[in-house]
């Protein structure tokens, strides 16, 4: 058998390093953690589902995008979520539909022909009032 090829004997214990060794050892695995660290966030004009109640326009479009279709969500008016609640969204719908989704501005855009698929996940999962929409 070549040098290149030979096996080496392990010490008789095995292996000794834990990367893992420190982390046990930490307050938050013996139960003592912050009073903080689990409380919820201050309440705010977005908490819960982002979308409960509001109206929400789904379309799809295709103008100014190379031709490839694309689901928009919406808000009318001065009724859409803050930014973090639209990114929140875009990656509940994404993960739900295993599409791309993205914010742009004020919406929320999906990658492909799916006005159906993401309005039932809104009206489900969010409890929104969706209303169909169409787009160039």
């Amino acid at each position: 058998m070549s040098r290149k090829h030979q096996r080496r004997e392990l010490g008789g214990e095995g292996l000794t390093h834990n990367p893992f060794r420190a982390l046990a050892r930490s307050p938050a695995s013996q139960g003592e953690t912050d009073s903080n660290a689990h409380e919820d966030p201050p309440a705010g004009p977005d908490d819960g589902k982002p979308v409960e109640g509001r109206r929400v326009v789904v379309r799809k479009e295709r103008k100014g995008r190379g031709g490839k279709a694309v689901t928009v969500v919406s808000w009318p008016g001065a009724d859409a979520p803050s930014a973090d609640a639209l990114r929140s969204i875009a990656g509940d719908l994404g993960n739900a539909l295993g599409a791309g989704a993205r914010v742009e501005e004020e919406t929320v855009v999906v990658q492909g022909d799916q006005v159906d698929r993401v309005a039932a996940h809104l009206e489900s999962h969010h409890a929104a009032r969706v209303t169909r929409g169409t787009g160039g």
